[in-house]
């Protein structure tokens, strides 16, 4: 990956046949979170408890083999009961860097289908692309 690639922003969707609710429930869970990662850098919840509102913080375990083990903080900046849950990740306990912007949107589309978009630089590309494929999904 080029200086370059690093800062484009990477966009990934899948539509996903399952309740928006259902969806929700993972994402406004952190301690669900592995069950949808695909970037290999979660390692679990710091926090517990489950999101109920914009304000909220939930802080996440992370590894990523150029920083080792670390800690994001995730500041609730969206929430719709079912429909939307947003944050933006700041660093934390035993991050080294400067920091990078990812973010998660849930979009509901009708009763059963939701889209989920991650934009950021980091984690590699793979990463989005494998946590929208590994979501759970009805089949």
């Amino acid at each position: 990956m080029t200086v370059g690639e690093a800062d484009e922003p990477v966009a990934v969707s899948r539509r996903i046949e399952a309740p928006a609710g259902e969806l929700f429930g993972i994402l406004a869970d952190p301690r669900r979170h592995l069950d949808m990662d695909g970037s290999g850098m979660l390692r679990g919840a710091a926090s517990e408890g489950v999101i109920s509102g914009v304000g909220d913080v939930f802080v996440m375990k992370m590894h990523y083999a150029q920083l080792g083990d670390y800690e994001m903080n995730n500041h609730v900046v969206e929430y719709e009961q079912d429909r939307r849950i947003g944050w933006e990740p700041r660093p934390g306990r035993g991050y080294r860097d400067g920091g990078s912007r990812l973010r998660h949107t849930t979009r509901r589309q009708g009763d059963r289908a939701v889209a989920r978009r991650l934009k950021g630089p980091v984690p590699p590309l793979k990463g989005p692309r494998a946590t929208a494929e590994g979501a759970p999904c009805r089949g």
